[in-house]
């Protein structure tokens, strides 16, 4: 099927360009190499559900995969696929990866707020909010997609 620059750049976007299979453990994909067998960072359009098992062409259904990781995927589950490269789920965009970013930040501010006021007080809680902050936004978002 062929697929607008629009919808490509959606699709390219869901995983943040990264093959939604191995994680681009396989090599980058480039946008522009979309379709072009042999080329660096080719890439084609996977339907996680086929559409030969009642899958669709709604873009909930369709992911950036290198062409290898798609062509060799024959009747495999997406599942064992990724476990294959130690992944349980797809890669997150980047605006799904920020929002978790923001809330684990939260999540640490006030945690380390908590903790710094029992321990120094007013300024123990300043200092808490902000150690808490820096060390829930270095947290991995995706942490929760690997095995």
């Amino acid at each position: 099927m062929a697929y607008d620059t629009e919808t490509l750049r959606k699709i390219f976007a869901k995983t943040d360009g990264r093959c939604h299979i191995c994680w681009n453990e396989e090599g980058v994909i480039y946008f522009n190499n979309y379709g072009k067998p042999g080329a660096r960072g080719a890439w084609e359009v996977d339907h996680s559900l086929a559409r030969v098992m009642g899958g669709t062409n709604h873009l909930n259904n369709l992911w950036p995969a290198h062409i290898k990781c798609n062509r060799s995927r024959k009747a495999e589950s997406i599942r064992k696929l990724r476990s294959n490269y130690g992944y349980v789920g797809s890669p997150l965009s980047a605006e799904a990866k920020e929002k978790i970013r923001v809330q684990n930040a939260r999540l640490g501010a006030v945690g380390g707020g908590l903790v710094g006021l029992a321990a120094g007080g007013p300024a123990g809680a300043f200092l808490g909010a902000a150690l808490g902050t820096l060390f829930g936004r270095k947290q991995d978002p995706e942490k929760r997609h690997k095995k």
